[in-house]
């Protein structure tokens, strides 16, 4: 923490994040930060999407906790979210997809992401993106 608080003195980085990082190490190092007066992590960088979903259990809380954003990548899914129109699609014409094929929990997510966009008129990655930035404040998502 002190090299990291040395480089935001510096002025070469504006403010620290840490990626990927069980919770109870960003919560520590932030204590650790704040009982040295250095500077504290302020974004939490993380896989998350409305499939994978193991980021709600920790990280979320402990971002709450401390005041941090989030920035989480993955967020629609990868291209593991379509239509069954487009999954029978993929299957006929692309059988040798390089990338990690929708399994059958991204299959299900995909139906009721289907379902709530035909709703509202929408696509199925707007609602995917609209998932995880209303389920907690401060939630800048990679796209």
């Amino acid at each position: 923490m002190h090299s990291l608080n040395d480089l935001v003195s510096a002025g070469k980085i504006l403010y620290l994040g840490i990626s990927d990082a069980p919770a109870w190490v960003v919560s520590k190092a932030n204590q650790y930060a704040r009982d040295h007066g250095l500077r504290q992590f302020v974004v939490y960088q993380g896989f998350w999407n409305a499939s994978v979903r193991d980021f709600e259990r920790d990280i979320i809380p402990m971002c709450r906790d401390e005041g941090m954003g989030l920035c989480p990548y993955g967020t629609l899914g990868q291209g593991r979210f379509q239509t069954e129109a487009a999954f029978k699609e993929r299957e006929e014409n692309n059988p040798g997809r390089k990338s990690r094929p929708a399994d059958e929990n991204d299959r299900k997510v995909s139906k009721i992401l289907e379902k709530l966009a035909n709703t509202k008129g929408t696509q199925i990655t707007s609602i995917a993106l609209a998932y995880v930035m209303h389920k907690t404040p401060y939630v800048f998502p990679i796209v």
